[in-house]
């Protein structure tokens, strides 16, 4: 099993809430890697049991087996020791494809025939790369997707995510289920 790459918490500098939902919030950092800065996202928990802290760790483990890929958000690393856990992911400037889509027909410019279905093939890779490392997503929506920069959609979000016919087992060859509350 691999592991997510472990943050010296001093690295990381959190400057802007990008949002939050019923478990933590979502931050736009700085990682210092080595002297070398650059943007990640950063997901932080509002309570810290040790049920919301092993359902955050074991998020990371899920996207470390993942891996990284170009239509699937990345794990950066996570920062383990002490409070609060923090999970250290690519940073993808336009945030969700549904609040993405929300702005632009605001603003009277929807999406056209060929960035639908852009956007439409970057989640079927996305989905097939997960396929194939053995992850069922099971919470496929426009809120779990995410804009980068060059307007490619990644998929997100794999706290329901459970292993698959190739995913992991338990003791015993039982199936593992990864599971959030909501």
């Amino acid at each position: 099993t691999l592991l997510p790459r472990e943050i010296r918490r001093g690295k990381i500098s959190l400057t802007e809430k990008l949002g939050n939902g019923a478990f933590g919030e979502v931050w736009k950092g700085v990682l210092d890697d080595e002297g070398n800065e650059y943007l990640v996202a950063v997901k932080t928990l509002l309570k810290e049991t040790e049920e919301s802290m092993q359902e955050m760790m074991q998020e990371a483990i899920i996207m470390a087996q993942i891996g990284q890929h170009p239509h699937c958000v990345g794990v950066v690393g996570a920062v383990s020791a002490g409070a609060p856990k923090l999970l250290v992911l690519t940073f993808c400037e336009h945030g969700s494809l549904q609040g993405h889509l929300q702005s632009l027909a605001s603003a009277g410019k929807p999406l056209g025939e060929a960035e639908r279905l852009r956007a439409a093939h970057d989640v079927a890779l996305g989905m097939i790369h997960l396929g194939s490392k053995g992850v069922i997503h099971r919470d496929r929506a426009a809120r779990n997707v995410l804009v980068d920069s060059r307007m490619r959609c990644k998929v997100a979000d794999f706290g329901l995510s459970r292993g698959g016919a190739a995913g992991a087992t338990a003791e015993g060859g039982e199936e593992v289920y990864y599971r959030a509350k909501k």
